[in-house]
């Protein structure tokens, strides 16, 4: 109701009151197909489809990269001393897929933000999943040897499923498997939760 006329009543309140406001919505999801789905209510759609924005994911737009980094380092963190970002860092940034897109962006530059020993954000500081380079860790004990492709692929897996707090969605997107495939490659090498 309040979408249509601007008004509005407080909880326990008997009294309508108007509001002047903009209401501004974002979703991942086609909402087209969700009504068509019976997953979102049709005349809602209608009500809030006014001017519709498509924002490509933030794989396809790494130039805007450095400016939200900027931003979130400027604007968004309680740290007391301003922070910056060194170049590698940034590459580490600019190199990354962001299957979370800026949410997951602003989180590791908060964390690595708050974690970092000076005002400078290294390398080192972020925590991103192990995905990109999940032997990197190992490669000094797994590289100098023959090594079978099963143990490679055991540890590769154990370091994505520990990078991203045991999220097997999230996991088997970076790995680019099947969430199947996954749960099949946990019971086959036990791998656990630490």
């Amino acid at each position: 109701r309040f979408l249509q006329t601007g008004e509005f009543r407080r909880v326990g309140g008997n009294k309508n009151l108007r509001a002047d406001v903009r209401v501004i919505s974002a979703t991942n999801k086609d909402l087209r197909k969700e009504v068509a789905a019976g997953g979102f209510r049709e005349d809602l759609l209608y009500r809030i489809n006014v001017i519709t924005l498509h924002l490509p994911p933030l794989k396809d737009r790494k130039e805007d990269i450095p400016l939200l980094v900027e931003y979130f380092l400027k604007n968004k963190l309680r740290t007391r001393e301003p922070r910056t970002i060194d170049t590698k860092a940034m590459d580490v940034l600019m190199a990354y897929h962001w299957p979370g897109n800026v949410r997951e962006l602003e989180n590791v530059v908060e964390r690595a933000a708050i974690l970092a020993q000076g005002s400078v954000i290294k390398q080192d500081d972020l925590a991103l999943p192990i995905g990109m380079h999940p032997l990197e860790h190992k490669k000094d004990s797994l590289l100098g040897s023959a090594v079978p492709f099963r143990e490679v692929e055991k540890v590769h897996m154990k370091g994505v499923l520990d990078s991203v707090h045991w999220n097997k969605n999230l996991a088997a997107n970076i790995l680019g498997i099947s969430l199947k495939t996954l749960y099949t490659k946990i019971q086959q090498y036990n791998l656990t939760k630490e």
